[in-house]
C-alpha cells in the first residue's frame, strides 16, 4: 500500500464472538451463510474493477491522491540507532 493503492475488505463468515484461528471458526468457514457472504464480497470486488476498467479517470485520480497522502514514501517510525533488546 505504500506503492499502490489498495483496498481491504472485511467480511462476516463466523458468529459474533468466534474465536479466530480455532476449530469454531473453521467449522463455521464451511456454512452456507459464510458461502453467501464471500460470494457478495466477490460480487463488489468484480463490481468495483469493472467500474476502474470503464473509468480510466478514477484510476488517475486514486494514483494521484496515493501520492499526496504517502508523500516520499514510507518512513519508519522507529528513530534510526535504535535497536530491539533482545533476551
Amino acid at each position: 500500500s505504500w506503492n499502490t493503492p489498495t483496498v481491504q475488505m472485511h467480511i462476516g463468515t463466523w458468529v459474533k464472538g468466534t474465536p479466530g484461528h480455532s476449530w469454531q471458526s473453521e467449522a463455521q468457514g464451511k456454512s452456507t451463510y459464510a458461502k453467501k457472504a464471500t460470494v457478495y464480497a466477490a460480487k463488489a470486488v468484480a463490481g468495483t474493477l469493472m467500474r476502474l476498467f470503464d473509468s480510466p479517470e478514477l484510476i488517475e485520480k486514486a494514483r494521484s491522491e496515493h501520492k499526496a497522502k504517502i508523500g516520499n514514501g514510507y518512513v519508519c517510525g522507529i528513530p534510526e540507532g535504535v535497536n530491539p533488546e533482545i533476551k
